[in-house]
């Protein structure tokens, strides 16, 4: 017959965490847009968009419950995190209006 020991559970602790940070990413598809959109309107832009491939984002977090048992460690975290790259650019219209136009990746 195979018996278990359960030992007393040590140590329960709980805290949370935030963070800001960069993700670098491969876009082509989207940056291939951007490039036919920028040839597009190449005689009327005032700014051109740039490429994408830079998300900046935060993230924030909680170990609701953490604890040894024996010798595991055991917890429940829960997170939220957020990436987003937003580029933006301007041209003249033919009636000399200023138009804009951002792209957000997200």
């Amino acid at each position: 017959m195979l018996q278990r020991k359960y030992n007393s559970i040590n140590d329960v602790t709980s805290g949370v965490s935030a963070g800001y940070g960069v993700q670098f990413y491969n876009a082509a598809g989207f940056n291939n847009y951007i490039s036919q959109y920028n040839q597009k309107y190449a005689s009327t832009s005032k700014t051109e968009m740039e490429e994408f491939g830079t998300g900046l984002g935060f993230k924030f977090g909680a170990n609701a419950v953490q604890f040894h048992v024996d010798q595991m460690l055991i917890g429940l975290k829960i997170s939220y995190q957020q990436m987003k790259e937003k580029n933006s650019a301007t041209r003249i219209s033919s009636s000399g209006e200023r138009l804009k136009k951002s792209l957000i990746f997200q």
